[in-house]
């Protein structure tokens, strides 16, 4: 049950920032599996660190935009079951097209040449939701532009809201922002390991003003119940991570899509078939080198896997007998293991959440003087 409605003591009104579009009757799909994607630099290669760079953005066609490598061949098998989309076998039609969602932060001035990009990317998808910036504008809050937990939060969880219970969700992100802390706090209440008092408090540790993290209460009439899947975080090299284990178990980084592909695979998003076919397309289309492949391949060996999924990796391994797997692989490619997450209290979670958003702060504070410092 939803906590009772406070006054936010304010006019802030949280959910003018959402705007959302759906393209499908999502109320009676049968997409028991559903992806909900992250946008600028998930799946799309963009720059906004400076105020000059995010003005930049809002003069680029859908040309100019560049998508990241393999990132429309992954999210359209994930979607179609295939490559081909909207073809699908005539016996997979009842589970295909599985619902794609984008929830982006950019401003709804953008979503025209974001639709164009994604159209020229071959990509279609169910619903998407960009962040209503004139609101922020309006009321003076600058410093919420670019601040995206409670808006991004507000926005999923109302897309979840309006869906049957039950659907099992796989969220892509990276690591730039809040993509990790913001799928990790709506897991952790949708699959009810913490309340809505504690979730509220979670927020705060994130930024999100009291009186605002209220209002969430009042867009949403029942808290949605589902199943986070995975969490895929893209892993960037500007930017460093810092996980909490156990609470961040769950979050599976990767560096490429074909990670993410991998990533489908071994939670049965997709066939051997088509996780082969797109494989071959990151090789020819992407630049995705054999090495590469081989290595992270070679990961997933290590980890505990379906006998069949097993033997047929093994059979990509053995087909480049001259591209040895290094002795000592790195692990980040393997399947999760939920075991001490589940074990988790909501006390231990919240400790550990401090603990976490510790790292962050520190890490975001030592990133900031490593830019100011002279340079020799």
């Amino acid at each position: 049950m939803l906590r009772k409605q406070r006054s936010p003591g304010n006019s802030y009104d949280l959910w003018q920032l959402v705007d959302m579009r759906k393209f499908e009757d999502l109320g009676n799909s049968s997409g028991n599996i559903q992806i909900i994607c992250d946008i600028d630099k998930t799946y799309l290669e963009t720059t906004f660190e400076s105020w000059v760079k995010m003005a930049r953005i809002a003069f680029e066609d859908a040309e100019d935009k560049v998508t990241v490598s393999g990132a429309s061949d992954v999210l359209m098998a994930g979607r179609w079951g295939n490559l081909n989309a909207p073809i699908a076998d005539e016996q997979d039609m009842g589970n295909y097209p599985r619902p794609l969602h984008f929830v982006s932060s950019s401003p709804t001035q953008l979503r025209a040449v974001l639709e164009e990009k994604l159209s020229l990317d071959g990509l279609d998808w169910s619903s998407d939701t960009f962040k209503n910036q004139a609101y922020n504008l309006k009321k003076g809050r600058f410093d919420l532009l670019k601040h995206q937990v409670a808006y991004k939060t507000a926005a999923i969880l109302k897309l979840m809201e309006s869906q049957d219970d039950g659907i099992s969700y796989f969220l892509i992100g990276d690591n730039a922002e809040s993509d990790p802390f913001i799928y990790m706090g709506i897991k952790l209440l949708t699959e009810e390991r913490l309340s809505p008092q504690s979730f509220e408090s979670y927020l705060e540790l994130l930024g999100v003003e009291a009186s605002v993290s209220h209002t969430l209460w009042q867009g949403i009439k029942r808290i949605p119940k589902c199943k986070i899947e995975a969490i895929f975080i893209r892993n960037l090299s500007a930017y460093n991570y810092f996980g909490e284990s156990p609470l961040t178990d769950p979050i599976c980084l990767f560096e490429s899509f074909f990670d993410v592909n991998l990533y489908f695979l071994l939670h049965d998003l997709i066939d051997f078939e088509v996780f082969w076919d797109v494989t071959k397309s990151l090789h020819n289309k992407h630049g995705i080198s054999l090495y590469e492949i081989t290595q992270k391949i070679s990961e997933c060996l290590n980890t505990d896997l379906a006998p069949g999924v097993k033997k047929n990796l093994e059979n990509i391994i053995g087909k480049y007998p001259d591209l040895e797997p290094s002795e000592n692989p790195s692990g980040g490619i393997k399947k999760v293991c939920l075991k001490n997450w589940n074990a988790l209290s909501e006390e231990d979670i919240m400790q550990h959440a401090k603990n976490w958003m510790t790292k962050a702060i520190i890490n975001k504070k030592s990133n900031k003087r490593s830019k100011e410092a002279p340079k020799p």
